[in-house]
């Protein structure tokens, strides 16, 4: 990366539709590498947990009938459910610690505006959402197949005018995560199912998640103690997992192997 110059402080992930789950899912997952994303015509139908926050703006169209708003089944090949987007605003919003919800900022008959701002790591969530328009990218090229385009705003540079703004910003300090790495001890590893986690470090332990190799989250538990914790994953297969510690002050990430097999060598 060094020999390529890419400013690793303003990595921005962008999509419509498909591709906006996308940048969602990819906020959610590496949001230690994610500056901000620009969703177009999509939503958030999944669990995340970030570490750190992440600046979005979003765009959609009261008549996108594919991802509706407001939530719920769409017509679109898909035929699931969708969150309503205030909703994955508002989770967002408790990610980023903002003080202020769902601003309106401008409300015409072209299109609104609307933005949840006073975030940590002076992160924000800004949300436009035409009245005309509908599936597409606004202010792009119209297509024989899709919805028409929004005529009252360009996506495109007002994302990148939103990008400027916005480089990557730790509220969690990587040199405090990597400190408290060795104090955090996960044993036995490789296990059968059954592991113990051992602190040194004085901060109550916060949440553990455990995710498989392609993300998903497999097991979550809020925990609010110093002492060992015990925690048992036998319904999990066998196979590469992570799993993430959060307390008061840091993130820890490390990985577990889980044996089925190991257990039968034992007998």
């Amino acid at each position: 990366i060094a020999g390529l110059s890419i400013d690793t402080s303003r990595i921005f992930v962008t999509g419509m539709s498909n591709g906006g789950f996308m940048a969602y899912r990819i906020a959610c997952e590496l949001s230690h590498r994610i500056a901000a994303i620009a969703p177009v015509a999509a939503t958030m139908s999944f669990d995340c947990l970030p570490v750190n926050p992440v600046s979005i703006i979003h765009f959609h169209s009261y008549l996108d009938e594919n991802i509706p708003y407001d939530g719920g089944i769409g017509n679109g090949v898909s035929d699931h459910y969708n969150p309503p987007l205030d909703s994955v605003f508002d989770v967002w919003a408790g990610f980023n610690s903002c003080s202020v919800f769902a601003d309106t900022v401008y409300n015409g008959t072209d299109y609104a505006k609307i933005g949840w701002t006073g975030c940590n790591c002076n992160s924000e969530i800004i949300y436009y959402i035409t009245h005309d328009g509908g599936h597409s990218w606004p202010g792009g090229s119209s297509t024989i197949f899709g919805d028409s385009v929004s005529q009252y705003i360009s996506a495109s540079n007002l994302m990148w005018d939103f990008f400027v703004q916005h480089p990557l910003c730790f509220a969690t300090s990587i040199d405090q995560t990597e400190n408290h790495s060795s104090e955090i001890k996960i044993y036995p590893n490789p296990t059968t199912g059954l592991v113990n986690i051992s602190t040194n470090i004085s901060n109550i332990i916060k949440s553990i998640s455990v995710y498989d190799i392609m993300g998903e989250t497999v097991f979550f538990q809020k925990i609010s103690r110093r002492e060992n914790i015990k925690i048992d994953f036998e319904h999990l297969v066998s196979g590469i997992y992570f799993i993430r510690i959060i307390t008061d002050d840091c993130i820890v990430t490390k990985r577990i192997v889980i044996n089925k097999k190991y257990s039968n060598k034992l007998k």
